[in-house]
């Protein structure tokens, strides 16, 4: 949820919601068919294949959905003087830069920031994980940075 304090704070919690759920799991459901598809392919191929897409469905669940990983976000903060902040999943507050290889668009925000120890952080926002206005706020507040 995103909350916007009078000083005009920005503060987004990061969790599960459908959409997000979705825009996890569905790539990999794809590339499970894909390779179950693949007839001319040897079954050792195709074992590495279903085992690399495996490991990648584990990998973003655990950062993103569960947030249960040392990388995971679980709180965003944007300070009156645009310095942004992130809790990870230890909850430890850490001062963050927000990369340009952001991503922002009407259906999807995906944060990508770093610390001071150039350790990268990733958080997804759904449009179903915040109200509606402050998911719009939000979008513009990134794209005027």
């Amino acid at each position: 949820m995103i909350n916007k304090t009078p000083n005009r704070n920005l503060s987004i919690s990061i969790h599960a919601s459908p959409q997000k759920w979705v825009l996890v799991l569905l790539p990999h459901f794809v590339a499970f068919i894909v390779v179950f598809s693949l007839a001319n392919v040897s079954i050792l191929l195709s074992i590495v294949l279903i085992l690399a897409i495996a490991y990648s469905s584990y990998y973003f669940l655990h950062v993103h959905i569960w947030l249960d990983s040392k990388k995971s976000v679980k709180l965003i903060y944007q300070d009156s003087t645009n310095n942004w902040f992130l809790m990870d999943s230890a909850n430890e507050e850490k001062n963050v830069s927000l990369l340009s290889e952001s991503f922002n668009s009407n259906y999807l925000v995906i944060l990508n920031f770093t610390d001071n120890k150039k350790i990268k952080y990733s958080a997804i926002v759904t449009p179903d994980s915040v109200p509606g206005d402050l998911y719009r706020q939000l979008k513009v507040n990134l794209r005027t940075q």
